[in-house]
């Protein structure tokens, strides 16, 4: 069996995620016994995980806006309390996203105060999972 390189195979691409394993992971040697009692000990084998997307919000700017101002009040104190200062704002400014778990917790404080309608959050992206 020949030693498997990706050097030759891949191009240093920004947005290729198998590019971007190959530069993080080392290439690792495998005894021959852990595999199959044919594989050759010269053998090198890159690991490539698969990668997955999720789904992340960001910007809560307009998540207060349509709902009475007391609910507003008790939620946005609600989330800062969970949250912490430094974190909400990071959320308010777009400098951090809202992960699966955080948009939940915001959904479950609208929830909480008898909100039926899903928080309007600034928009939606995609990103890899690592």
């Amino acid at each position: 069996m020949p030693v498997v390189s990706m050097t030759n195979v891949l191009k240093p691409k920004i947005a290729c995620a198998a590019w971007l394993h190959y530069m993080i992971l080392p290439i690792i040697r495998i005894l021959p016994s852990s595999i199959h009692p044919t594989f050759r000990k010269t053998a090198r084998v890159v690991l490539i995980f698969k990668t997955r997307k999720r789904c992340v919000a960001w910007g809560v700017k307009e998540l207060l806006n349509r709902i009475p101002h007391e609910d507003a009040v008790s939620i946005k104190k609600e989330l800062i309390e969970h949250f912490g200062k430094t974190k909400y704002y990071r959320f308010y400014r777009e400098e951090c996203c809202l992960k699966p778990k955080d948009q939940n917790f915001v959904r479950q404080a609208f929830r909480n105060k008898g909100i039926a309608e899903e928080p309007p959050f600034g928009h939606y992206t995609e990103e890899y999972l690592w």
